[in-house]
């Protein structure tokens, strides 16, 4: 899928995304396909801060509104519009074609329930909510797998079971706003029906987010086609329907990811995609890198594959398949892995704390491998009933309705606190029958996130007093927080634990700007000072979708703007924090002539009030190197465009091989379009190089063995030591294992 970016604050937004292969359809495809379905909540890389919504169209436009949960009506949403990637081999099976959107909402308030709704020709889709990730450690998610969601009246229980166990848990009080999924969600995934039945008839989709794995069925192309190691398996029915972060190998037929969501960090292992030694070998080097650069900003590690850990059936403690026990738990124990997550066998495993291939007491190191039961009707027994030293528990007939044929069911709810995570196996009726609980071995680095605590204030003004609201997920490690104006202190508030709470500030005069300095001081006795601004004018309406747009003679900055009450009466554009003109506030746009854009510069719009009181203002960045389609923005798209003009055998010249020319070799070819496709991985930092680097030499103990300033394409010298395959080298502390020689490629 392309995506498409909004951010509150910082953002780059591109209006549309569209294919190439998109320019050869007509605006509404197979009429089989919803004018709006399909629609999907997923985590983003850091689920406090990202979502990403999903959904599909016979209709190759739709405009995503979204607001806070509170704004039922849509008065104060803000408007996306998206374009969608026409799809017409995924469902080759059932002959379906549509449109894939994929619009990534980023720069959210951590904590925070947020409702939107999405519209594609005249058809609304229902409202929808979902609720970002917190900070405060304290949270529950929900686990299911192997409900094989079928299209068939006979077959109505595995998803009407699933609907049994979110009301068991509501009626139980457990709250959860994660749903994590360890795989076969379909029975056949080549079946486009039974996603549709999925998404619709299990309701607790329209208000989670909802993270899954692939699972040996969801690569089903129909009944009679089953991936196996001696074929190419192809997950292209899992990719076409969910959203997942693209942090993933980067094997085409891999769709392994990862996100943090709270304090825990989620690795999502593509189990089917591992069944090729040299992809297994890929996701365990990529487990490693992804760990080592997320290291300090979780408190637990979950892992979740569809594949067994271990055989429940059999009782042996390796699974039957590739990635399995004996594969992973040397890098499990490596890592600190607390919990891995599997489903396949359709009975409940648990295994004891496992370190160093063996059982352990205490917990505080190791990894508790468990195994999820399937939901519906498709339960399998125990053939090996003696539980060896491994396991704490299996069980198949889990159960406890007259009824066992039809159920045999099973569900895990989490409950997350900086101590522990404990695990509670849940039966149709209620009924816990398996309970557990993980002691924390880390603490979790919050400090990071302090900063963001600024982000996440809302201020409002009514008769002379002014609001502000604060989101519940900091007060637990707030101790005060004192409004200061200059040094004479107007108020001090000790916000009660895990509560909303709001700070009032009264005698203030309308139609003016105030800025105080918050002195926030937190529970482990540090203190952080900010400058707060906020206006007392009326509500003057919406600005947004602030964009910059590229053309062969000029570069353009536009807007969207629904203004009331009068309060705006004119803009400023600044490029690098220099004023470029005032322009009038009707005025929707801003041309600049090409030859004066910068190549990568920073754009700011901001709103002035009669008086000139600043009460607005965003920020984007344009970085033309790379932008191979001129679209204000560097994505996926122009990968497709430059190989398209390679293909076609371009002549790139002057100003356009400035810009495409990334490795400065002095052609446009594939080697720069890998460069665009690593900056688009956030894989490096920069496309274009300096001319020098300054190249650190490590040994394997941290150690400086030298430090070099290297030419581009030039060899760093490599020392002579005993042993070079632990020599490292550093540019811009990013560390990278090298053999033999080092040769800086990138900066950064």
């Amino acid at each position: 899928m392309k995506k498409i970016s909004y951010m509150k604050k910082l953002f780059i937004f591109i209006l549309s995304v569209v294919s190439i292969l998109t320019l050869t359809f007509s605006s509404n495809v197979n009429a089989a396909v919803a004018a709006v379905g399909m629609i999907w909540t997923h985590a983003g890389e850091d689920a406090s801060t990202e979502l990403i919504v999903a959904w599909h169209s016979n209709f190759n436009t739709g405009t995503l509104y979204w607001t806070l949960d509170s704004d039922t009506s849509f008065a104060n949403a803000t408007a996306i519009n998206a374009t969608g990637v026409y799809d017409n081999t995924s469902y080759a099976y059932d002959k379906v074609s549509f449109y894939e959107f994929e619009v990534t909402l980023t720069d959210l308030n951590p904590d925070t329930t947020y409702r939107y709704r999405i519209k594609c020709g005249t058809t609304y889709s229902e409202a929808r909510t979902c609720k970002t990730a917190g900070n405060s450690g304290n949270f529950s998610f929900w686990w299911i797998g192997d409900y094989h969601t079928y299209k068939i009246d006979s077959c109505t229980t595995r998803y009407t079971y699933v609907n049994t166990f979110a009301s068991v848990l509501e009626k139980a009080n457990k709250d959860f706003s994660l749903v994590v999924s360890s795989g076969d969600n379909v029975s056949y995934g080549g079946s486009y029906d039974n996603y549709e039945v999925m998404n619709t008839q299990i309701k607790m989709f329209s208000k989670v987010v909802f993270a899954s794995t692939t699972g040996n069925h969801d690569y089903y192309g129909s009944h009679n086609e089953y991936p196996n190691s001696s074929v190419n398996i192809d997950n292209r029915f899992f990719e076409s329907v969910f959203a997942h972060p693209e942090n993933g190998i980067g094997d085409p037929i891999d769709s392994s990811y990862w996100f943090k969501y709270n304090s825990i960090m989620f690795v999502m292992l593509d189990s089917l995609a591992a069944g090729y030694s040299h992809t297994l070998a890929a996701q365990k080097e990529w487990f490693e890198k992804i760990v080592k650069q997320n290291e300090g900003t979780f408190q637990y590690l979950i892992v979740m594959e569809h594949y067994p850990w271990m055989n429940a059936l059999t009782g042996e403690h390796s699974g039957p398949y590739t990635s399995n026990f004996n594969q992973w738990y040397q890098l499990f124990d490596k890592y600190g892995v607390d919990l891995a997550l599997a489903g396949d066998h359709h009975v409940y495993y648990r295994s004891k704390v496992i370190y160093d291939n063996q059982p352990v007491e205490d917990g505080l190191k190791g990894t508790m491998y468990v195994g999820c039961p399937q939901i519906g009707d498709r339960y399998r027994t125990i053939t090996d009933r003696k539980d060896p030293e491994y396991y704490a528990i299996r069980i198949d007939d889990i159960d406890t309705e007259p009824n066992k044929l039809a159920n045999y069911s099973g569900s895990t709810y989490f409950t997350v606190t900086p101590n522990g995570i404990t695990g509670e196996l849940f039966d149709t009726t209620g009924a816990v029958k398996d309970t557990y609980t993980i002691p924390a071995k880390r603490e979790v680095n919050w400090s990071a996130k302090k900063d963001q605590f600024k982000d996440n204030l809302h201020t409002s003004f009514a008769n002379g007093k002014a609001t502000i609201d604060f989101a519940p997920s900091f007060s637990e490690y707030i101790s005060k927080i004192k409004v200061m104006d200059n040094d004479k202190l107007v108020l001090a508030v000790q916000p009660a634990k895990n509560k909303d709470f709001s700070i009032d500030i009264e005698g203030l005069e309308a139609n003016k700007v105030y800025t105080y300095k918050l002195v926030i001081e937190y529970v482990d006795g540090t203190t952080k000072n900010f400058s707060y601004s906020f206006n007392t004018y009326p509500y003057f309406g919406t600005i947004d979708s602030f964009k910059a747009s590229a053309s062969a003679d000029k570069l353009t900055l536009s807007w969207n703007q629904d203004l009331k009450n009068d309060v705006i009466s004119k803009y400023r554009i600044f490029r690098n924090g220099t004023e470029l003109e005032t322009i009038n506030a009707t005025s929707t746009s801003y041309e600049i002539a090409k030859s004066s854009v910068d190549l990568s510069t920073s754009y700011t719009l901001e709103a002035l009030a009669s008086n000139g009181d600043l009460i607005y203002t965003q920020t984007i960045y344009y970085n033309v190197f790379g932008d191979a389609n001129f679209d204000g923005s560097v994505y996926k798209d122009d990968i497709n465009a430059l190989f398209k003009d390679i293909q076609n055998q371009k002549t790139f010249e002057g100003n356009e091989k400035t810009i495409l020319d990334l490795n400065e070799d002095g052609r446009v070819d594939v080697g720069d379009a890998i460069l665009m496709q690593e900056y688009i991985k956030k894989e490096i930092e920069s496309m274009k190089t300096s001319k020098y680097f300054i190249v650190t030499i490590l040994d394997k103990s941290g150690a400086i063995v030298s430090t070099q300033k290297v030419a581009y394409g030039a060899d760093a010298t490599l020392p002579t030591i005993s042993d070079p395959s632990f020599l490292y080298y550093t540019s811009n502390g990013k560390y990278v294992t090298q053999d033999l020689v080092i040769r800086p490629v990138y900066n950064g």
